[in-house]
């Protein structure tokens, strides 16, 4: 290393480059970037690092130190992709603290409810959650604590005053000595709708059959009547 310069082993860093790097160096005494750092074996990996300009014995020097940060950058990736996915759910996510805070939702619940992220995290669950009378909301809460999860169907009210069925899964989590509760809601409206569908076919056919049923006896009743008719108008001719 004490025979390489720096070129050799940064490959975004070149002759031409470094009298603009140095002096800026020499003007702020100290400077923080990333870039890159290549291997004996070719392979290159991220790093970090803070160069700080020093003088010793009449001269100048760069000290700099450096940081491998492919773990650092993974784990950024890492959480880039779950916020990717937490805003892109095609269902609403809260993340509760317990009371019924609310300190995250995803954008999904933005858009359904019609609140901004800001609005909502300044909001208690309860004043969204209408399904249910405040005792109802208390079983619920010791239940979902005990059990750790809970699935049920509310009634949630938006910020223009409309009430829309949902679909709810929700799980407790510890995270930094702090209890969560962590909910997944699913608009439901178009799926009662398709129920109460049903439900009014199921009715008709019902009624349909009754009729049908009415007309059969009628029918039947008809037949025998004519029969003694029949007998009555045979014995009276």
């Amino acid at each position: 290393l004490l025979k390489m310069s720096v070129f050799d082993i940064d490959p975004n860093m070149n002759r031409q480059m470094w009298p603009c790097a140095w002096q800026k160096l020499c003007e702020d005494g100290a400077i923080t970037f990333e870039s890159l750092h290549r291997r004996k074996d070719g392979t290159q990996f991220p790093v970090e690092v803070t160069a700080t300009l020093i003088e010793f014995e009449g001269r100048h020097y760069s000290m700099a130190l450096i940081k491998d940060i492919t773990e650092h950058n993974r784990v950024l990736e890492s959480l880039r992709a779950a916020r990717f996915i937490f805003d892109k759910a095609a269902f609403g996510i809260f993340v509760i603290k317990d009371g019924g805070h609310i300190t995250n939702v995803n954008a999904h619940a933005c858009r359904y409810l019609g609140y901004t992220k800001q609005e909502l995290c300044r909001m208690n669950i309860m004043e969204i959650d209408r399904g249910y009378t405040p005792q109802q909301s208390e079983q619920l809460r010791r239940r979902f604590l005990e059990e750790g999860a809970a699935t049920f169907e509310s009634v949630h009210r938006r910020k223009d005053g409309t009430d829309i069925p949902v679909a709810i899964a929700s799980n407790l989590l510890e995270f930094d000595d702090e209890i969560y509760g962590v909910s997944f809601v699913l608009d439901i409206t178009e799926r009662k709708e398709a129920e109460k569908q049903r439900l009014k076919m199921e009715a008709q056919m019902r009624e349909s059959q009754k009729l049908e049923s009415l007309g059969t006896l009628a029918g039947g009743i008809a037949h025998d009547f004519n029969n003694i008719l029949a007998a009555i108008l045979g014995y009276a001719q």
